[in-house]
């Protein structure tokens, strides 16, 4: 329900509303993505169906989120400035990193993000925001990688 209101709201450029929507449609995913971590996947089924899933949609709704904060603030009439972009990129790749370490399912939501970002450096403007997001991109595929290999049971941790 949140996901198409916020398609709604975003096609006719109403933008503090798709905010909020999304905010809270952020909300919605994190909590379930916290929820499956206590709930572990019972084959390669519900692995892909459920928890990779629900990661994939947790990591691109978290980064859109904050994409569409820079789309709001410009329709308002104050885009953020690139250190403002900088830091919005560092704090976001900060707690995806977190978010990472805190589940169970990271394959798919580590993928989301990084494809998210990889789109947010390829469509600025500015120089350094596209070289800050790449960086962020290789250290959150890092600390990814880092977070399945040194678990137990690396399939549960890449996929639920």
């Amino acid at each position: 329900m949140l996901n198409a209101v916020w398609i709604a709201a975003f096609s006719h450029r109403l933008f503090v509303v798709s905010e909020v929507v999304i905010v809270a449609l952020l909300g919605t995913l994190v909590t379930a993505l916290v929820r499956l971590r206590a709930v572990p996947a019972e084959g390669w089924g519900d692995r892909l169906l459920v928890h990779t899933t629900v990661g994939l949609y947790t990591g691109w709704v978290g980064v859109a989120a904050v994409a569409g904060a820079a789309t709001t603030g410009a329709a308002l009439g104050t885009a953020p400035s690139a250190p403002v972009s900088v830091a919005a990129v560092v704090l976001t790749v900060a707690a995806a990193i977190w978010v990472a370490f805190s589940t169970r399912a990271v394959a798919g939501f580590a993928l989301a993000v990084a494809w998210a970002l990889v789109w947010i450096a390829v469509a600025t403007d500015s120089p350094a925001v596209a070289v800050v997001t790449v960086a962020a991109v290789l250290v959150f595929a890092l600390a990814c990688g880092f977070r399945v290999l040194r678990g137990r049971d690396r399939a549960g941790v890449a996929a639920g």
